[in-house]
């Protein structure tokens, strides 16, 4: 479903009409929606199960250092592919001009040159496809493709887990006490006696209480929301980047290259949190997650301050700008790795629906400021509102996520003490 999705936009290229155009984007973003939420939600599950394992099979590795690590490594590369696919169309541009638009020798001018010049031949049609599109088609068809096919290699973390378990107790490495043998075998195994390999666990199946599982969670781990206000803060961050700066300050410093230069401070965003990832991750081992969350959110609070306190103008500045940017790719760095992390270590059990939340909230609030944005664009005191809400945002995840970290470890103590 995710590949669909993502093959919806060389579609977009190759369509012709708006209205062909209006709804491949409808359905490819509708199908993209859905795929979000199974895929983010299966990849929680699947992440803090590796890292659980991990930290089971490595010595010395707590739980909080194997989520941090592999965080770290997944934003990475995520972040590092993001950086990739947007520079990729400028480079492939850039070609496509040098190679149609050559230098002329000032030198070597002819007669022909001192006639008037001849009327330009006509313009090809609208509908035509730039080797460029073509190009981009092509290669974001092949990386969906690819991407669909490589889920088939993921590794099955029940039957490993399963596997690892049943190796460890033939070799008698096994330091978990158990009574009666037939505790840990499968029923299967129990009636038809002995058996060399260990049955296949039972594959979990889709009911009613899995699906509302996310909504279910709120009763039973209220930590989650107080964790929501994060996942709400990048989403209203990014949509106030996304229509004040690049789309009035960008546009209108940068007024004939503004599609360029916003491709590439959206690119630098991307670059600058995937470059923080190992940073944090050695950070993280030694002082803890709370540092770094409050870092994050804290450039959170600073990029809507910094809107919020300069007028378009000063905001047009190369500093200014470019802070802006460089604020949203710290504050992104500690969403895309240290927060997927902290989900892992406040939900080891209930991994699935906490991921659950993270899109649930993010979306649910991005969808609304992605709307509503565009509005206040066009009043003249759009900008202040915008910052001011997500300055609230900020300010409020930055308590709320305070409050987590004390419910938190107030658990923790008392499941020590039990």
């Amino acid at each position: 479903m995710h590949a669909r999705y993502v093959l919806s936009f060389p579609l977009a290229l190759v369509v012709k009409g708006s209205a062909a155009r209006t709804a491949v984007a409808v359905i490819g973003g509708s199908v993209g929606g859905v795929a979000a939420g199974f895929l983010w939600s299966a990849q929680g599950a699947y992440f803090a199960a590796s890292a659980r394992l991990y930290a089971q099979t490595s010595h010395g590795v707590t739980p909080e250092q194997a989520t941090a690590s592999f965080a770290a490594r997944f934003a990475a590369l995520f972040l590092g592919s993001e950086v990739i696919l947007k520079v990729l169309p400028l480079g492939l541009a850039a070609i496509e001009t040098a190679l149609h638009i050559g230098p002329k020798n000032a030198s070597a001018v002819s007669v022909v040159e001192l006639l008037p010049p001849p009327p330009p031949p006509p313009s090809p049609p609208h509908s035509l496809l730039s080797v460029t599109d073509i190009t981009i088609a092509i290669l974001y068809s092949v990386c969906a493709l690819v991407s669909a096919f490589g889920m088939g290699s993921i590794i099955d973390l029940v039957r490993f887990e399963a596997d690892l378990l049943s190796s460890s107790m033939s070799n008698g490495s096994v330091s978990v006490a158990v009574e009666d043998e037939a505790a840990i075998k499968p029923p299967q195994a129990q009636a038809d006696g002995p058996s060399t390999s260990a049955a296949p666990p039972p594959r979990p199946r889709l009911t009613s209480r899995r699906l509302a599982a996310a909504v279910l969670l709120w009763c039973k781990s209220p930590a989650v929301l107080l964790l929501a206000p994060i996942q709400a803060t990048f989403g209203v961050c990014a949509a106030l980047l996304s229509y004040e700066i690049a789309g009035k300050v960008v546009k209108h410093k940068f007024l004939h290259d503004n599609a360029i230069a916003a491709s590439l401070l959206s690119a630098l965003v991307a670059l600058i949190a995937a470059g923080l990832q190992y940073p944090f991750k050695l950070v993280s081992s030694r002082v803890g997650k709370p540092p770094l969350m409050i870092t994050g959110l804290g450039a959170f609070v600073s990029l809507a301050a910094l809107i919020l306190a300069l007028d378009e103008e000063a905001l047009q500045r190369n500093l200014p700008l470019v802070a802006c940017y460089v604020l949203q790719g710290i504050g992104r760095a500690c969403y895309e790795g240290t927060n997927k992390a902290l989900y892992a270590d406040f939900f080891p059990d209930d991994a699935e629906a906490a991921f659950s939340n993270i899109v649930l909230s993010n979306g649910a609030v991005s969808a609304v400021a992605y709307f509503v944005f565009p509005n206040l664009c066009k009043a003249d005191c759009g900008r202040e509102q915008m910052a001011s809400a997500a300055l609230g945002f900020s300010v409020l995840a930055i308590v709320c996520y305070g409050a987590a970290e004390a419910v938190h470890r107030c658990d923790a103590r008392q499941r020590s003490l039990n």
